[in-house]
Order: C-alpha cells, then structure tokens, then sequence
C-alpha cells in the first residue's frame, strides 16, 4: 500500500493553547490570514505501511500528502494543485525550532500591527501551542514550512503577491 491510498481527516483544533496562537496570529496578519488545520491519516495501517515501505524519501511522501484529496479541500485558500511536478520551496526543523519560529512570528506581527505582548508571553504561547500540537514527540516531530502560491509552483512563475505560509507538523515515532 503507498501513499496515494492514504487520506487524512481534519481533526478539530479547539484546544485554547491552538485558539490562542492562531488569533493572535489572525490578529497580526491581517493581509495573509492565518489557517490552521490538524490531520491524522483516517486509516492509521495504511498510513503506518505507506510508511514503512516508502523508499524515496521525505520529500515524496510530503508531495503526496499535499495532493492527497482530503487534504487539499480542507485548506481551499491556500489553492493546492492536483498534481505538483514539484515541491515547494521549504525548510524543515524540529519541534523545539518551530516553538522558537511561532515566538519569533508571534514577536514580529503582521505589516501593520505588533503585538502588544511581550516575549515571555511570546514564548509561553509557542510552547503551549507546540505541546498541544506534538504532545511529548517534540524530539520526534519535523515541521515542513514553505512560504509560497500553489499556482507558482505549477507554473514555475513568480507570486502574484499572494503567499500563504504553509506549515505541517508531522509527529512521529522514530
């Protein structure tokens, strides 16, 4: 079984430590918006032998999550092609650098508005929201985060000015 068989589900993100950072996020962003969506594969054997038997690497497998059906209408904004012949632009870092990238973008704000918190603040709510996203696989959690336009990558051609910042958080057990 591969990846092409595997969809996801939207899991609920009403935890207050998600609901904090994402509306202070919301808040401070105003032309880029901020979307939160938390999957789990629906059928975790499938998942766990897609998994096991994929051998051509984290990139492949990052490729068919974004393509995955399910995936793609739960975050219709951000506009994911069926089929990318590439993958975006990106960077990958652990749990403890993604609780340091939210305090960073919780500090920095959006354009026009900063925050009107200060950085202990900043950093308690990064730590909570990645405690609520990787539990305690924070040594086990990669974090995918590209900063582009779907259609870009389709057509090879430069941002109309619209660049959602997608980040994925994936835990797993290593």
């Amino acid at each position: 079984m591969g990846w092409r068989e595997v969809e996801y589900e939207v899991v609920p993100a009403l935890d207050p430590r998600l609901l904090a950072v994402t509306d202070a996020l919301r808040a401070s962003h105003v032309n880029g918006g901020t979307v939160l969506r938390l999957y789990r594969p629906v059928d975790e054997v499938a998942f766990d032998g897609a998994w096991r038997t994929d051998l051509q690497g984290i990139e492949h497998w990052l490729r068919c999550f974004l393509e995955a059906r399910s995936v793609r209408e739960a975050v219709p904004e951000l506009q994911i092609p069926i089929t990318m012949p590439i993958v975006p632009k990106h960077t990958w870092y652990g749990g403890f650098e993604f609780e340091g990238a939210i305090t960073h973008l919780l500090l920095t704000g959006g354009a026009y508005v900063r925050p009107d918190f200060g950085e202990e603040t900043a950093r308690q709510m990064s730590r909570g929201f990645v405690d609520a996203v990787a539990g305690n696989q924070r040594l086990q959690t990669m974090v995918f985060n590209a900063v582009c336009n779907f259609h870009s990558v389709t057509k090879e051609a430069k941002s109309n000015g619209r660049c959602p910042r997608l980040t994925f958080t994936q835990a797993a057990t290593v």
